[in-house]
């Protein structure tokens, strides 16, 4: 049987099963996870596909699978995500493998109380399913790589985000702006995100370690992520883990060592910071053209090899409106960002988006924290369509009657927006993803009460 036949007739055993599983389950009580997975469903906002959601109700039936009064272990657990994972790689939405990839986590948590890190092992599945998919076509073509024509394009693994909507998953990236306006504040805010799954300002991400290269020196690093913990109430290691030296990219064998290195996690990084990039390219020339290309090609067998997005930081020279050196850096990025501030704000500006349009620009304020700041999205911030009319109400009525330091109750935040419960805790929910609203003892506060500008002393 060929690898195509093969890869069929299981889609085909699985949708069957699905049907089965489906039907079985379509009575109230028949299943906990069943009516999480329908309440899922209906808060997608795109229309799941069929195949999608027969593969997520296999999970939530998961008789065929498993049988959860034996000994469940990681291997057995990976061993049949490994085949969604794979099939996964057939829909075409990003959004689907983002929806696909919370429900399998839920039903792991719900369901099979012995598995440890349930997010790890669906993140591994996946790689390994794009893998497999990569491997199966190359077969195809008797081993040899093969031509696509315009009708098959849309065989090829297709793109998904490692921030939804804003970064890519195995991307370059590159962060550019002045000295002193941010840059690294905002890349320890999106690299903590990342390891620990939080949502990066309201945008679900994909969790997974993260290898971060803080060249420049770590004076006040250690504050910075303390800071972030604090904030986010997050009191385990966040899964970042920080190198205090530069890897020299251009030197054949401290790359080959940093490579080496970076494969021995278990599991792989997804996202690897070069914090900056003047650091990692010396002894090169970065306004040389051969310097500059082949530091671009040592980045592209990180990203290769690893499977992981790579993200660069980098300055501004004479001309503040684009990044110092070489202009093949730019052209080589998946992703390009402007970071500087203006007027007591860190403004985020995507230059550049390869798959997709730039995303609309993002302001952010340093708000203090443990002796150090984090950035939060500004409450004067008016990027478009992000916060309905609804959650701009709900804001507007907290501003209305907020008074620094003593914070507002659900209730009398309710009463003063005027609005129906469920209507109030949507917009609530929202902006507090979103970071315009944290909460501390039931009381809700604005951001923070103490905000901070760049220039301000506090030691970060």
């Amino acid at each position: 049987m060929s690898d195509g036949t093969r890869l069929e007739t299981e889609r085909e055993r699985n949708a069957k099963i699905a049907r089965e599983t489906i039907a079985s389950l379509d009575t109230p009580g028949a299943s906990p996870y069943a009516e999480v997975l329908r309440k899922r469903e209906e808060r997608c906002e795109a229309p799941i596909s069929q195949p999608l959601r027969d593969l997520n109700w296999l999970l939530a039936g998961s008789g065929p699978y498993f049988d959860v009064n034996t000994d469940v272990t990681d291997a057995l657990v990976f061993g049949r995500l490994d085949d969604f994972g794979l099939a996964v790689w057939e829909v075409e939405s990003p959004s689907e493998r983002s929806f696909a990839r919370g429900t399998w986590i839920d039903w792991l948590k719900a369901n099979l109380v012995g598995v440890s890190e349930p997010w790890r092992l669906v993140d591994d599945a996946m790689k390994a399913g794009r893998r497999r998919h990569e491997t199966e076509k190359l077969a195809a073509s008797n081993g040899r790589p093969r031509w696509y024509l315009d009708t098959e394009l849309a065989e090829l693994p297709p793109t998904v985000d490692l921030v939804v909507g804003h970064l890519p998953a195995e991307g370059v990236v590159l962060f550019y702006g002045p000295s002193g306006h941010g840059k690294t504040h905002l890349l320890l805010d999106i690299a903590q995100s990342v390891a620990t799954g939080q949502p990066w300002h309201g945008h679900a991400v994909q969790q997974g370690p993260v290898a971060y290269v803080i060249a420049e020196g770590i004076g006040g690093l250690a504050r910075r992520v303390d800071a972030w913990k604090a904030f986010h109430e997050w009191r385990d290691a966040t899964g970042v883990r920080f190198r205090p030296y530069p890897v020299h990219l251009l030197e054949s064998t401290d790359a080959a060592v940093f490579l080496a290195d970076l494969q021995t996690w278990d599991p792989l990084p997804i996202l690897i910071v070069l914090d900056t990039l003047a650091w990692c390219i010396a002894p090169g020339d970065e306004n040389s053209t051969r310097d500059m290309s082949a530091f671009v090609a040592a980045i592209g067998e990180l990203r290769s090899t690893l499977h992981a997005t790579v993200a660069l930081v980098h300055h501004t020279g004479r001309d503040t409106s684009r990044e110092r050196g070489n202009t093949a850096l730019a052209a080589a990025c998946d992703t390009v960002v402007q970071v500087k501030e203006e007027d007591g704000r860190i403004v985020v500006t995507c230059t550049k988006q390869r798959e997709s349009p730039p995303f609309a620009p993002i302001r952010f304020r340093l708000v203090e924290r443990n002796g150090s700041v984090i950035p939060q999205r500004a409450i004067d911030d008016s990027t478009g369509d992000e916060v309905s009319g609804k959650e701009q109400e709900a804001l507007k009525a907290l501003q209305g009657i907020y008074v620094a330091g003593e914070g507002v109750s659900s209730t009398r935040w309710n009463e003063a927006a005027e609005m129906s419960r469920a209507t109030f805790y949507r917009a609530r929910k929202r902006l507090i993803e979103l970071g315009y609203v944290r909460i501390e003892k039931s009381k809700h506060f604005l951001g923070s009460d103490r905000e901070v500008s760049l220039s301000h002393d506090v030691p970060f």
